[in-house]
């Protein structure tokens, strides 16, 4: 009778093993799946960002060249594109699960929020039309490098 109790047991432990092995890969793949469907939505969040950049630095680059004397008012709407743009990536991280990933990522996004405070004296600069031809070509390496 013992005998047949310890067969019986050393099954249902070896189930139980394999069991809890399984859930905890299963909890590792959702947990995986979550953080790309952060890091995702932060790309397009960046991305869309980026985008409104260029955009707006196309539009600086005109207003520039003409001295001040065309796409001002384009300007100043794409500025506020942007602006939404940022707004919205800026919410976002603020409820971004930082903490999950490796250290780069939170000093690659520092870098960048760096970068868009940057933006500010940029802009004053473009309205002022003190941007020489070399600084528009850093306009986006000031605002968005690689």
């Amino acid at each position: 009778s013992r005998m047949i109790v310890i067969l019986a047991v050393v099954p249902i432990i070896t189930t139980m093993f394999f069991s809890a092995q399984s859930v905890l890969d299963s909890i590792r793949k959702a947990r995986e799946t979550a953080d790309l469907g952060s890091l995702t939505e932060l790309s397009v969040h960046m991305s869309n960002l980026v985008h409104e950049l260029q955009k707006e630095r196309g539009a600086t680059a005109v207003f520039i060249s003409s001295k001040g004397g065309k796409f001002a008012a384009e300007l100043s709407v794409q500025r506020g594109e942007t602006d939404k743009k940022r707004a919205v990536l800026d919410t976002f991280l603020k409820a971004f699960p930082l903490a999950r990933y490796d250290d780069t990522l939170a000093r690659d996004l520092s870098a960048i929020a760096k970068r868009m405070e940057d933006l500010k004296g940029v802009r004053a600069g473009a309205d002022r039309s003190r941007l020489r031809t070399m600084t528009q070509r850093t306009y986006c390496k000031t605002v968005c490098p690689r």
